[in-house]
């Protein structure tokens, strides 16, 4: 290399070196477009994933919500006796029935619903155009008469009208003593361009190509079911062979769902995800061009041609620069390089002459090549001596024997540190511990060991270790029982009085945490004090340095009083605490006999003055009772007094919140009211009927909402005014609120029995709201009898008395007696009997807070009676 600088011509290592970068650099290029390549694949791998997840959930939960429908009607046992009326021959509920099915046609989105006898005849239907029975739907309709389950029909084009339909048969059951007989179907007709097909072919980010395709097995065929983008009407008349080796649809038929790579409808490459969609025999792929994917990156490869090619161009002249720079600083490096290596000679020099270790350096047999100042100083032989030896003659005879291994272990591992016996010229042996390392000197081999004299260490360990000795056999021979914890709460001594106190042997106790010695109730607490003693010191720990009382526990499970001493203590590494425990039970039992002959005297004195200090200490006792109890109420009339003052802000904020809510619900209810009367009264001749029939459903159902708010105000109230115990005369109360409803509906007649002179201690106000809740209700029920009856009366319920309010009306089914007293829980329609379900729950809120208790007993066209008692 010399020569062929000083010649000018470029090292042939340069030359290697260019080829090298411009290869790696190329190399780079083609990686960095590979990667791109993999990285925008994945992303749009990633992103087909996503919108093949959301497109299946969609389906999945588009499926799930047309099944809650069925399940809606399949579960509504009020309408199925109306209908099995109908069926029969009965015209009472037609328009109910109708009103219904048009109800779930409009609100749910359905083509069109049909009613359907056991016979497959059409009974009721809500259709957008004209409708006929097809084949395919009497088929649903008997399957699921027979299973009396609700089908979900798959995809299907109609043999009647050709047009492509799903359907779902709703099975209508009545019950037949023990058993359900099928009545009828109803049959939900789902047009799939309404929603499943645009939701299959909507992508949620712009694209040329991508597509979203819904298809299914027949036979050996895969058969698509949606409209294609690609393609014009392709719903239920495209198919391929399952064993298309590249087409994505008939991959997943083969069981290969998941990312993959193929050739689409159209024979064009492409990059798809399928997925079977949950609980139904579809699937779905998802899938983008393969060119379109790929498009940004072919846009990049001439930049990156671009960044290769320039540099390239700069690692050529970089390399031209080095050449040149090398030829002047070739000779510079040199003179620098043997400098370097004279300066650190006398360095190494320097260290070893007068290092405070003996430093010894050894050839391949052992051999002392050389030794410093504190070599010849520790052994007493001359330098010259010291370099005719070999390193086993400075060994102590015991010791020489394990010189072959340690050195065999030097070279295996090229450096040790091991402990020894050496011995000096006079004869005097002293331990020693040595590094040896085995070192490459001009290649030849050299073993360097640097010597300390240890002779002061192990006299300390030796002084320590019987130090130890010392301090244990002291410990184990305490009467006391001594255990020492560390840092971790763990047991890591205890002594032979320990065992005696706790029953427990050393081996048993030792790395045992010391709580497992406490009472369970005190031993957590005791457990964080000691944590923070040896944590933070012992200023932290009330307990360290001062005796204690405390109660133990044996292994046995029998308790012990002892009196601890607590110490603060270090270890090399760690925090301790030295705790010694002094058994005091027999001195507990002497302090209890002392205090309770002390007790004893006492009460002997006492009764000895009680006679002459009878009267003061009467005098005394009621003025200091007295001054009690004037205290006691003062503080009780304190705390009732802020008590209330809490109560009347809280009452105050809720009256501030229920005047808001109201009057913040009624505006726009008014607004709605108000311009739905205006629209009937300025525009009744332009408005169709059923134009005027939506404008009446408004008012009626701004108005309902307006009487929810005032019941749910009521409802509020009375579970938070004040209430005031009186005796009040229900009898009277009944009578009045009678008289009322007679004067108000004077064209209704209803008979009144009330039983006089029935009283009770209570909350007039609350009674009376209570009395015309459950009246009302009686007289709502009642409205459709030729003969109605109301009833109020007292019986005796589990030993107290029961008042009731019973009438003849059209009563409840008892199965649901238990929801009658919930807000909204409502038994009877709208239509049948207006109201909001507000009512029985004031009434159960009023009796819970006079403490009692209500329930009611019925039957379904045979009347009700409400029980309360007080």
């Amino acid at each position: 290399m010399t020569h062929e600088t000083q010649n000018g011509k470029i090292p042939y290592y340069l030359i290697v070196m260019f080829l090298l970068l411009s290869v790696t650099i190329w190399v780079g290029g083609y990686l960095y477009y590979e990667d791109q390549k993999k990285e925008i694949k994945k992303d749009k791998l990633e992103d087909l994933s996503a919108i093949a997840d959301l497109k299946v959930s969609q389906i999945v939960n588009w499926r799930q919500e047309r099944l809650a429908d069925a399940n809606n009607i399949f579960d509504n046992k009020l309408i199925i006796p109306h209908i099995q009326q109908f069926l029969a021959g009965s015209s009472a509920y037609k328009q109910e029935i109708f009103r219904w099915l048009e109800s779930i046609q409009k609100y749910y989105l359905y083509k069109n619903v049909i009613l359907l006898d056991t016979e497959g005849n059409i009974r009721l239907k809500v259709i957008n155009g004209q409708e006929v029975i097809g084949p395919d739907a009497k088929r649903l309709a008997e399957e699921a008469m027979q299973s009396r389950k609700i089908i979900f029909s798959d995809l299907y084009r109609s043999k009647v009208r050709d047009v492509i339909r799903l359907t779902i048969a709703v099975p209508l059951l009545a019950s037949k003593g023990s058993d359900t007989i099928p009545i009828g179907v109803v049959l939900l007709r789902i047009d799939p361009y309404q929603f499943l097909y645009p939701l299959i072919q909507s992508w949620p980010t712009p694209s040329r190509t991508a597509e979203t395709v819904l298809f299914r097995r027949e036979g050996n065929e895969v058969l698509y079911l949606n409209e294609l983008r690609h393609k014009k009407d392709t719903a239920l008349n495209l198919r391929f062979s399952i064993n298309e080796e590249r087409l994505p649809a008939a991959m997943a038929m083969r069981g290969i769902t998941g990312v993959n790579e193929g050739v689409d409808y159209r024979g064009v490459p492409v990059l798809a995800v399928a997925q079977p969609i949950p609980d139904s025999p579809w699937f779905l792929v998802t899938k983008v061009d393969r060119d379109e994917i790929f498009a940004p990156i072919y846009d990049r490869l001439g930049f990156v041609v671009f960044v290769v090619s320039l540099l390239i161009l700069c690692t050529s002249i970089t390399i031209g620069f080095i050449w040149r720079k090398q030829n002047a600083e070739f000779y510079r490096e040199k003179y620098e390089t043997e400098m370097g290596k004279r300066e650190l000679a006398e360095r190494y020099e320097l260290l070893t002459r007068h290092a405070n270790d003996i430093i010894l350096s050894l050839d391949q047999d052992w051999k002392i090549v050389d030794a410093n100042k504190r070599a010849v100083i520790s052994y007493g032989y001359t330098l010259d001596e010291l370099r005719q030896m070999n390193i086993k003659a400075l060994r102590a005879p015991e010791a020489r024997a394990l010189l072959v291994s340690q050195m065999g272990q030097v070279q295996e591992h090229e450096g040790l540190v091991f402990e020894t016996i050496h011995q000096k010229k006079d004869g005097t042996v002293f331990p020693v511990e040595v590094s040896s390392r085995a070192i490459e000197i001009e290649g030849g081999k050299v073993y360097q060991n640097i010597i300390r004299d240890i002779s002061e260490r192990k006299k300390a360990e030796a002084d320590l270790l019987e130090s130890e000795e010392r301090l244990r056999a002291v410990i184990e021979a305490g009467m006391d029982g001594i255990i020492v914890v560390n840092e971790h709460g763990k047991i890591v001594l205890f002594n032979a009085a320990a065992e005696g106190l706790f029953l427990y042997s050393s081996d048993e106790a030792l790395q045992k945490p010391a709580s497992m010695l406490l009472l369970e109730e005190t031993a957590d607490a005791h457990q964080k004090r000691v944590e923070k003693f040896l944590s933070n010191g012992v200023g932290q720990c009330g307990h360290i340095g001062r005796r204690t009382e405390r109660t133990f526990r044996r292994k046995d499970g029998s308790k012990f009083d002892g009196e601890i001493t607590m110490a603060g203590g270090r270890s090399e590494s760690a925090r301790l605490v030295v705790v010694t425990i002094h058994d005091i039970t027999e001195r507990k039992k002497s302090e209890d006999e002392i205090r309770k002959l002390n007790e004893e005297l006492e009460e002997r004195v006492i009764q000895r003055t009680l006679q002459l200090e009878d009267i003061n200490r009467r005098l005394e006792d009621e003025i200091i009772e007295r001054n009690r109890a004037e205290a006691e109420i003062s503080e009780l009339n304190k705390l009732l007094q802020h008590r209330a003052l809490e109560l009347e802000a809280i009452n105050k904020e809720l009256e501030a919140f229920s005047y808001s809510v109201s009057h913040d619900l009624r505006a726009p209810l008014r607004s709605i009211d108000g311009f739905s009367k205006a629209l009937l009264e300025d525009y009744h001749e332009k408005l169709e009927g059923e134009g005027r029939d939506y404008l009446q459903r408004i008012r009626r159902a701004s108005q309902h909402m307006g009487q929810l708010i005032d019941d749910l105000l009521n409802l509020s109230r009375v579970a938070r005014n004040e209430m005031h115990q009186d005796l009040v005369d229900l009898s009277e109360l009944v009578k009045e609120i009678a008289s009322d409803l007679q004067t108000a509906r004077s064209d209704r007649i209803v008979k009144f029995i009330i039983e006089d002179g029935v009283t009770v201690k209570g909350d007039a106000r609350l009674l009376c709201i209570l009395l015309e809740n459950l009246i009302g209700n009686a007289w709502k029920f009642t409205a459709k009898l030729s003969g109605p009856i109301i009833q109020f009366g007292v019986i005796q319920y589990e030993g107290k008395p029961a008042y009731f309010i019973r009438d003849n009306g059209a009563g409840f089914d008892i199965t649901y007696a238990d929801k009658l007293f919930g807000a909204f829980q409502r038994l009877h329609t709208q239509a049948e009997f207006p109201g909001t379900g507000i009512g029985l729950a004031i009434v159960y809120r009023i009796v819970q807070r006079h403490g009692g208790k209500v329930w009611a007993e019925g039957e379904t066209g045979k009347g009700a009676t409400f029980y309360f008692t007080l």
